[in-house]
């Protein structure tokens, strides 16, 4: 049966693939020799019922391609298979022949992977253990390393694994072979086909990758409507504003993962800020602090009225480094946004560092503005209130009370 399938490229297509059994086209192939050979096998299989006509139709245009890539090769070179993010991806070698895998890796090297080869299976496992690799091409000699896939998709579930396998283990092992791996590569196998299987596993992977973070981004995004959706309420129908806006500090500092975060109100009188909300383990030695209009990050965005996103404050010239002296705290990582009322700045939220390391981006600060658009709305209607509370004409309290340094409502939190 080995030869009959080395012999006739369709049958072993066919049966690759799933679509019909050795047994099936042995028997086919001796109706076609005793109806004297002059019908075609698939016409043969197709009387037979073995195979169905949308089968024989992939199998065939399986065995063009085939021809065609055969013809290309001998009428010239072909360029290598496009490939996603070229030399970027770090790969895993395991062969027990050393000769083998050497050359294997040099030829991966020179189209732009980063390998790292191993001799044993007991070296591959402690690599996979200790460092994360995009893919891992092994030699599986026997079913008993079969096991050896399967454990490092456990160890890494996005980790890709190619296994390179001969005829006989194909043949005895096959349902054992799709459970440890989808992607396989037959022997003997020529260098287009290793980096197209490769090529193919890896944008494969690439894909699922970036699904993922979409699905988080979407749940990530829908936690942050709900934020909105919360302090909107929240702050529209709050009797103690300054107790409100502390709780929604709290909620900012959790939503942004941020290991601190402030809220500051202009003292137009004194024309410096004052700390009104402070959330975050070190932040008590700044309650007495007051920040002169310019002065560090926050005193540049109440003085200017334009946010500002620091994602490494070593960098900043505007940091003020006095703060971290104070409080002992390290700060990497600023986000600060103006809080406008009117058009008028009249305070500003500020948050640092992500617990996560990772610096704040641009979609943060869209969602931090939104979040102050919220604050400033909540201070106008409660300035208002108290404006028509008194009796006093909106717009002159709105001179009053739009830049003080304490919040309207209740004393300072």
């Amino acid at each position: 049966m080995e030869r009959i399938l080395r012999d006739n490229l369709l049958g072993a297509i066919l049966i690759h693939r799933g679509l019909l059994t050795e047994e099936q086209l042995a028997l086919g192939l001796q109706v076609q020799k005793r109806e004297g050979g002059w019908r075609k096998l698939g016409d043969v299989l197709l009387d037979l019922g073995y195979v169905s006509p949308e089968g024989l139709s992939e199998a065939l245009e399986v065995q063009r391609r085939m021809a065609e890539e055969v013809m290309a090769r001998l009428e010239g070179s072909r360029p290598a298979p496009p490939r996603s993010e070229p030399g970027r991806e770090r790969l895993l070698l395991f062969f027990r022949d050393r000769e083998e895998g050497t050359h294997l890796a040099h030829l991966l090297e020179d189209e732009g992977f980063a390998v790292e080869e191993v001799i044993t299976p007991e070296a591959a496992f402690q690599k996979l253990q200790q460092h994360r690799y995009a893919l891992f091409l092994l030699e599986v000699a026997g079913p008993e390393m079969l096991r050896l896939p399967v454990m490092a998709r456990e160890l890494d579930p996005d980790l890709v694994v190619v296994a390179v396998v001969d005829y006989n283990l194909f043949r005895g092992s096959r349902r054992g072979l799709w459970m440890a791996t989808p992607y396989h590569l037959l022997r003997p196998f020529e260098r287009e086909e290793l980096l197209q299987v490769l090529s193919e596993a890896l944008e494969r992977r690439r894909l699922r990758l970036e699904n993922r973070l979409l699905l988080e981004q979407m749940d990530q995004r829908g936690r942050e409507l709900a934020l909105l959706t919360e302090l909107g309420l929240r702050l529209s129908t709050a009797e103690d504003l300054p107790q409100a806006l502390t709780q929604a500090m709290f909620r900012v500092v959790d939503i942004f993962g941020s290991q601190a975060g402030s809220l500051l109100m202009v003292d137009e009188e004194k024309n410096e800020l004052r700390f009104e909300v402070m959330v975050g383990e070190y932040v008590a030695p700044l309650r007495p602090l007051r920040l002169k209009m310019g002065q560090g990050i926050c005193g540049w965005v109440a003085q200017t009225g334009q946010p500002l996103l620091v994602p490494d404050v070593r960098q900043e010239p505007r940091f003020y480094a006095e703060a971290d002296l104070l409080t002992g705290f390290e700060t990497r990582s600023v986000l600060c946004v103006p809080i406008q009322v009117q058009g008028k700045t009249v305070g500003v939220i500020e948050v640092i560092n992500k617990a996560d390391g990772t610096a704040f981006t641009p979609w943060d600060q869209r969602l931090l503005t939104a979040i102050a658009t919220l604050a400033g709305d909540a201070i106008e209607r409660t300035t208002l209130r108290r404006a028509l509370g008194r009796g006093r004409s909106p717009e002159v309290r709105e001179g009053e009370d739009a830049g003080t340094a304490s919040l309207p409502g209740k004393s300072p939190v």
